[in-house]
């Protein structure tokens, strides 16, 4: 069974690093995809051993999962643009041709002894094989220190894209030190084969960032799909690795037979799974998604308290209200479009005074493109956009910074703004989350029509007042 398991494992990380090779937008993603091919590779590797468990196939195996701890130590350090790893490249390269010939010599690094097991092979180690094994786990151990200190400093966008990294990093990481180092170095070795499964967490969770948010390019990736899909994928492996365990147990101290096993464990999982599936997503929801009320439940109540009311005031604080409070921001601001000076201008006099004239960048940008504006997400629109927007973008970054601005909603079509609705950054430094970005998607248009219709109200009343 751990053979069909491996080989299924290589296929998916294959066909991931195609479709992500198709999909690539930037050099980040394009060197992802040569990495999850290359950990394809090593996964068939792993699979023709496990058919010939004979020299030199099991000693490839090692060699190749030096290759690949090395393309993913320099793919992370292009990701986090370190310095050190990118100039050390000629050191690495020497390090891992090193480590790749190791193992391939007789009896260095593994004795070609092996015994047999249901999820494995009980390898003997060699006298080196701690000279292979400690550089390995010391790559792989400082590679999560690495992601682990940039996202301590990082906050804000960035710092929920390196959670997702460090997370499907770390997990296989921690099981590669184990499987294939610690316990063998202790006399068992025959959880090795599950070093091959750890892989697709790490291919698949960045691959489905990639390929459902833009992962690291310009879209704010967080949504609950993704915590949901990788807690089931964690769960799913739980499973997996209780089918392969308890089969030995069974099968080695009570003589039961495989096919009895598995059929009692399948059993066993299709029952369960699906009530464990759904406890832990509430429990998730419970833990990230507290304080936040479904997208459209709370849609539908800003709906009926914006068609409630033509007071503009009234209406502006309500809506101001209901914003901080799903969104978590301390502070968002209405400037409207002044027909008679031609500016936008503050609508509450007592605000910290702001005023955008009719030849400023974001006004000019956002006349052009009524779509919401993330300040986090403008250095990634800067890559995708022609050179006579890249001016005009890089002023409205360092403006919207200098005011603190997080977001900017605009109100009204294209070519034709009433006003602006500034969002201060979220509390203690979050990100603006994909359900926040089609929350207020959803909105702006309701929005529109509500506070021009508030304007139209506002504007008769003064105009009768001055012919009274």
């Amino acid at each position: 069974m751990i053979e069909a398991l491996i080989f299924i494992t290589g296929i998916l990380n294959l066909v991931l690093g195609f479709v992500i090779l198709k999909k690539s937008k930037n050099i980040v993603q394009k060197n992802f995809s040569y990495v999850a091919i290359l950990i394809s590779i090593w996964n068939f590797v792993n699979f023709i051993y496990y058919l010939n468990p004979i020299y030199p196939y099991i000693n490839l195996s090692y060699s190749f999962g030096a290759i690949v701890v090395t393309s993913i130590l320099l793919w992370v350090g292009q990701y986090l643009k370190n310095k050190y790893i990118t100039s050390s490249k000629i050191l690495f390269f020497i390090i891992t041709v090193i480590l790749f010939v190791l193992p391939l010599l007789p009896d260095i690094i593994i004795i070609n002894d092996f015994n047999s097991f249901v999820v494995g092979f009980d390898i003997k180690i060699g006298p080196w094989f701690l000279l292979f094994a400690i550089p390995i786990s010391f790559e792989l151990i400082w590679l999560s220190y690495l992601l682990f200190r940039s996202w301590k400093k990082e906050s804000g966008l960035k710092k929920v894209q390196l959670s997702y990294v460090l997370l499907s990093f770390s997990i296989p990481a921690f099981f590669i030190v184990v499987f294939d180092f610690v316990l063998p170095f202790f006399g068992n070795s025959y959880l090795a084969s599950f070093d091959t499964l750890t892989t697709l967490i790490f291919v698949s969770m960045i691959a489905y960032s990639i390929l459902r948010y833009r992962f690291f390019d310009i879209k704010v990736v967080i949504r609950k799909g993704i915590i949901h899909f990788t807690s089931l994928a964690i769960i799913l492996f739980l499973y997996i690795y209780l089918l392969i365990f308890s089969q030995k147990l069974f099968i080695e101290k009570y003589n039961w037979s495989e096919q009895t096993t598995t059929i009692i464990l399948v059993l066993l999982i299709v029952i369960t799974i699906e009530p464990l599936r759904r406890a832990l997503i509430r429990v998730v929801d419970k833990v990230f998604y507290s304080k936040q009320k479904d997208v459209e439940e709370e849609a539908s109540e800003l709906k009926s308290i914006m068609s409630s009311s033509l007071q503009l005031d009234q209406l502006l604080k309500k809506i101001v209200t209901e914003f901080k409070a799903y969104l978590a921001v301390s502070d968002i601001q209405f400037i409207w479009h002044n027909k008679q000076t031609g500016n936008l201008e503050n609508y509450y006099k007592n605000e910290r005074r702001i005023s955008f004239s009719s030849n400023n960048p974001l006004f000019q940008y956002l006349q052009n493109n009524s779509k919401l504006l993330v300040t986090e997400e403008i250095p990634y629109l800067i890559e995708e956009k022609e050179n006579g927007e890249v001016q005009l973008l890089k002023e409205i970054e360092y403006e919207l910074k200098q005011l603190k601005v997080g977001l900017v909603l605009p109100i009204g079509e294209r070519g034709e703004i009433i006003g602006l609705l500034l969002f201060n950054k979220k509390e203690n430094n979050e990100a603006f989350t994909a359900d926040d970005i089609h929350y207020l998607s959803r909105m702006q248009s309701q929005m529109t029509g509500a506070i021009a219709n508030a304007l139209l109200y506002k504007q008769a009343v003064e105009r009768i007042s001055v012919i009274r």
